[in-house]
C-alpha cells in the first residue's frame, strides 16, 4: 500500500518539529521555569468597589453591583501574606457633571508581587443615589 505524497514529504523535517516537540515537553514537564511551578492563583469573591470622584462633589452614588470577584495569581509565599484588605478596588468617576451612563471598568491596585488575573464583572454602573441606573436626567425632574 503506498502513503500518500504529504505524508512521505519532507519526512526529514517532520521527525525534527515532534523531536523538537518532545524536548519541549520534556522540559515544561521537569519543572524548567520555575514561576509556573512555584506560582499560585486566589479568589476573593464579593470585595466591594469604592468610587473615586472629585472632593467637591458631595453628590452620594450608587454603584450596581457594588462587589465584584477578583482572581489574583503570584509567588505562593507571597499570595500567602496578602490579606483582601491588600487590594484596591474602584472605579473612577468621569470628569462630566453626571454620572456616565455606560459602564465603566473596574480597577484594582495590587501590592507588589501580585497579579490581578480576572474580575468579575469587569464593568459596573455609576448612578445617582435614589435613582434607577436607567433612569435620565431629564426623565428625574418629571413630576
Amino acid at each position: 500500500m503506498r502513503l500518500p505524497p504529504f505524508v512521505t514529504r519532507n519526512v526529514g523535517w517532520k521527525l525534527v518539529s515532534i523531536a523538537l516537540a518532545t524536548l519541549v515537553w520534556l522540559s515544561l514537564r521537569s519543572g524548567v521555569p520555575g514561576r509556573l511551578r512555584h506560582g499560585g492563583t486566589v479568589s476573593l469573591p464579593r470585595q466591594e468597589v469604592s468610587l473615586l470622584k472629585s472632593p467637591s462633589d458631595t453628590r452620594q452614588f450608587r454603584i450596581e453591583p457594588a462587589a465584584v470577584d477578583i482572581i489574583v495569581g503570584g509567588e505562593a509565599e507571597v499570595l500567602e501574606r496578602m490579606q483582601p484588605e491588600d487590594l484596591t478596588v474602584f472605579v473612577r468617576m468621569g470628569r462630566g457633571t453626571l454620572p456616565p451612563s455606560t459602564p465603566q471598568p473596574v480597577q484594582v491596585h495590587a501590592p507588589a508581587g501580585v497579579t490581578v488575573l480576572a474580575i468579575n464583572p469587569p464593568e459596573v454602573t455609576i448612578s445617582l443615589a435614589g435613582t434607577h441606573p436607567a433612569v435620565s436626567a431629564a426623565q428625574q425632574d418629571k413630576p
